[in-house]
């Protein structure tokens, strides 16, 4: 999909559809992409997009309070509004690989279901936040891996 009217019009009516895994690059003018028939998917447990978005497009507000799982592979293109997460209050896993993020977004500490945070492959090179993931009483797995941290707070040994 890269604009659109390339989405399938028959895919709104797979309205108990539990996993969506979409991959291409969105319009380059824009870089925007609304998804308008999430409206009906209901049932969505997991979206996977593999795109270059600037931001979370809008209607997956629909589908967030039961989203259990988002991964967004960005291809080194900046993701940057981040705001909506929190509507996604069941959301257990969430990948946001090479989004070229340089901060932990704050939305992500009021995911009180989060077990799997993948912040992989980002432009993170401190993590100030650090303490703030106790907010997170679910985390079991952070991965950092492939960012470029110096440094970590002192007070990184005492959590857990």
């Amino acid at each position: 999909f890269s604009v659109h009217d390339e989405v399938p019009e028959w895919i709104n009516k797979l309205t108990r559809l539990k996993e969506l895994s979409l991959i291409g690059s969105v319009n380059m003018d824009s870089k925007t992409l609304e998804l308008d028939f999430l409206k009906e998917l209901r049932y969505l447990k997991i979206l996977r997009l593999n795109s270059n978005l600037t931001k979370i497009p809008f209607n997956v507000l629909y589908v967030a309070p039961h989203l259990t799982g988002l991964s967004i592979f960005n291809n080194k293109n900046k993701l940057e509004m981040l705001h909506n997460l929190g509507g996604m209050f069941n959301l257990a896993r969430l990948d946001l690989q090479n989004c070229e993020l340089d901060t932990v977004p704050l939305g992500i500490f009021s995911l009180n279901n989060l077990q799997e945070l993948n912040l992989q492959g980002n432009a993170l090179t401190h993590v100030d936040e650090l303490e703030s993931f106790h907010r997170l009483p679910r985390l079991s797995s952070l991965n950092l891996s492939s960012n470029k941290i110096t440094s970590l707070p002192d007070t990184f040994t005492s959590i857990g």
